[in-house]
């Protein structure tokens, strides 16, 4: 194939991925629902009305982009992907359209796929403190089904009692591409899971700046260094290190990123971030989105999660 891997995103045909929004509706959402609120120790867990996905199949491949817009909503975007992942605010991938079908037609789509084909998760989650509690749900319906996932800390939703959001891309029954999980030489620290592949496209797990000592680079140093970004620099150098050698592992460069995401707990610091991608990777572009979000991250010093997509055709 020539091109730009940009454009050529978009144009993967047939079994084409399929993205899940946050809904309530779903069976499987009840249930996550009722094992998260009687959790303890989280403020509000006792009536909280959890948003888990609900597999709607929309098609990637169609005539456009997938478009997740606020949480429950489902439309679909006209342009590509590299348009498509413009965007990056919780509750929203993609440029929005004003068609969200309701309830009734999510439930009907959700026929398309199947738990065990989950791909990605982006889960927004209010606080790090409810984090564990999260991971210990998430993984007893996931200890068995590989699936990438990053973990964003948030405040706001759509309704006041929520607390949780997850975003899933997942692939549609009896497609012809395959899951596989692709070994990649990081630190197990420094992502949130597994590195997840489905034909051409593949899905990090969240990647935070940890070295193999499990320390975070320049964090004594950055509240001195705060004029120059040493924060951003320092932990998105490493950070795009990683997303690398993810790259590496399925056989691209890093021009085939078609998306790189990144949570800041000051939006400041993405300039720091924008200079480690300009200094290692020089004119190559940056097809970046950022977002602010309340800190801390869970590990002392981290500022920053980096999301990837990266297409491998």
């Amino acid at each position: 194939m020539t091109g730009n891997p940009l454009t050529r995103a978009a144009d993967v045909q047939r079994d084409a991925l399929h993205t899940a929004v946050c809904s309530h509706e779903n069976p499987d959402a009840h249930r996550l629902e009722r094992e998260v609120a009687a959790r303890p120790g989280a403020v509000g867990r006792a009536r909280v009305p959890v948003r888990a996905a609900a597999l709607v199949g929309v098609d990637l491949a169609d005539d456009g982009v997938a478009a997740v817009g606020e949480a429950g909503g489902v439309g679909r975007a006209d342009g590509d992907l590299a348009r498509g992942a413009a965007r990056g605010r919780p509750g929203g991938v993609g440029e929005f359209c004003s068609r969200q079908p309701g309830p009734g037609a999510r439930q009907d789509r959700a026929s398309g796929s199947a738990l065990e084909h989950s791909l990605k998760a982006q889960v927004y989650i209010r606080g790090v403190n409810n984090f564990p509690d999260f991971i210990d749900v998430w993984s007893q319906y996931f200890r068995d089904i590989p699936c990438a996932v990053t973990l964003v800390p948030a405040k706001d939703y759509s309704s006041i009692e929520s607390m949780l959001e997850i975003n899933l891309i997942a692939l549609r029954t009896g497609a012809i591409r395959r899951k596989q999980v692709v070994d990649v030489d990081i630190p197990a620290l420094a992502s949130y899971g597994p590195c997840v592949r489905a034909g051409e496209l593949v899905f990090p797990s969240g990647l935070m700046a940890l070295s193999r000592d499990g320390r975070v680079p320049a964090a004594d140093d950055a509240a001195a260094f705060d004029a120059i970004g040493l924060t951003g620099q320092a932990q998105g150098a490493l950070i795009h290190a990683y997303a690398e050698a993810v790259c590496k592992a399925v056989g691209v460069s890093i021009g085939n990123v078609v998306r790189a995401q990144y949570f800041l707990t000051d939006i400041r610091d993405f300039a720091g971030i924008a200079t480690a991608w300009s200094d290692r990777y020089g004119k190559q572009p940056h097809p970046f989105a950022t977002v602010q979000v309340p800190g801390p991250l869970p590990s002392n010093g981290a500022a920053v999660v980096g999301d990837f997509w990266i297409y491998a055709g």
